[in-house]
């Protein structure tokens, strides 16, 4: 279980537990463990890295993988554009009810650094299907491979002190940043 700090403002709660899992030791790199099984590994296509202004998500050098876990279907293809207010969907047969899905958005830079920029929270599911239209402003990173790192948080409690629950590594998708101005 991983602590969170106490807060006033509920609706704050899910981005700041997003935020404390990540910074507790959630890695990028999905385990047998983090997933409840072996990750599926997608790559782009030379077309789609010729179709960023930097490497391919796959090139990149900080060690993440691009996968889709345990109860995923329906992934998005690799390179997708997101962020103008395209839509990122997919299914995923393992979210438990109560639970909130997160994602959190990185870029591949030229030299191949992944560089966090923003995050947010899938709406409810209609059935398993999870899907987003969320615009995406930051211009600096317009045109580059980004990671979409998706996360579950389940079972949260509040034991007078502070908040604690699970974290789930759902996926890492990539896909081709476009903003919105």
């Amino acid at each position: 279980m991983t602590a969170f700090p106490t807060l006033r403002h509920a609706p704050a709660l899910a981005l700041i537990a997003a935020v404390v899992l990540t910074a507790s030791g959630c890695t990028t790199t999905p385990s047998a463990d983090s997933t409840g099984g072996d990750p599926t590994t997608e790559t782009a296509t030379s077309s789609q890295a010729e179709a960023g202004k930097g490497p391919a998500c796959e090139e990149n050098t900080s060690g993440v993988e691009i996968f889709s876990g345990d109860g995923v279907t329906n992934a998005p293809e690799t390179g997708q554009v997101w962020g103008d207010g395209s839509e990122l969907s997919f299914d995923y047969a393992g979210f438990i009810p109560g639970a909130t899905l997160g994602y959190e958005i990185s870029y591949v830079q030229d030299n191949g650094a992944v560089i966090p920029v923003t995050g947010g929270f899938f709406p409810e599911p209609t059935g398993t299907t999870f899907a987003s239209s969320d615009l995406y402003f930051d211009s600096t990173s317009e045109g580059y491979f980004g990671i979409v790192y998706v996360t579950m948080t389940s079972n949260v409690e509040f034991d007078g002190d502070k908040y604690t629950g699970d974290t789930t590594d759902v996926a890492n998708f990539c896909v081709l940043l476009a903003t919105s101005e």
